[in-house]
């Protein structure tokens, strides 16, 4: 008897959670025109960076899927470009001069790995469809950057529909493995 309580709670549970999930988190609003700002990735490379590599194809990739987006990159093998990534790395505070080295707006990434992907993919698709400053163009008129310019906001942080704002640093293992668990129960392919 115990059991059968059990498994229906826990089928209670799983219902409710489906079910909050499927509530839209704010009315959706057709709209005609969508703004779609200019967004550009600045990337330091250098020859026989493996990384580097690796990057130049993820952003190629993100270049052919994105109109609005604009690669400018710098092989550091030219002293002009090397002395301007000490600069840059400099103004993000960045204690190492490694490769490769990507400024979007006022983020940075040094290296290449998946959570500098998930971040170039988050920060990609957010400078797309809000303001933000272009701190390497900046750099490149020789502004004053202000403090006020640098993007502070985590790359760890989403937005899930009535549950808020999470970092899934903090999150449980098990809130991640529902949220997951949700995402692939809608598998448009099954």
């Amino acid at each position: 008897m115990n059991n059968r309580r059990l498994r229906n709670a826990l089928l209670s549970v799983v219902a409710g959670v489906g079910l909050l999930f499927s509530l839209p988190s704010e009315p959706v609003i057709a709209s005609a025109e969508t703004v779609v700002n200019d967004v550009n990735i600045y990337f330091f490379s250098s020859v026989g960076c493996g990384h580097c590599v690796a990057e130049k194809t993820f952003l190629d990739e993100q270049l052919a899927l994105h109109d609005n987006l604009t690669l400018i990159q710098y092989d550091i093998g030219q002293t002009a470009n090397l002395e301007l990534l000490e600069e840059v790395a400099g103004v993000f505070e960045e204690p190492t001069v490694v490769t490769p080295f990507t400024v979007i707006g006022g983020k940075h990434y040094v290296g290449f790995n998946g959570t500098v992907e998930a971040g170039l993919l988050k920060n990609i698709a957010k400078y797309s469809s809000t303001n933000h400053v272009d701190i390497m163009a900046k750099i490149l008129a020789n502004q004053v950057i202000l403090p006020t310019d640098f993007d502070t906001s985590s790359d760890f942080e989403y937005d899930l529909p009535l549950i808020g704002t999470i970092d899934v640093r903090e999150a449980s293992i098990a809130l991640i493995a529902i949220v997951l668990g949700f995402l692939d129960g809608i598998n448009p392919c099954a």
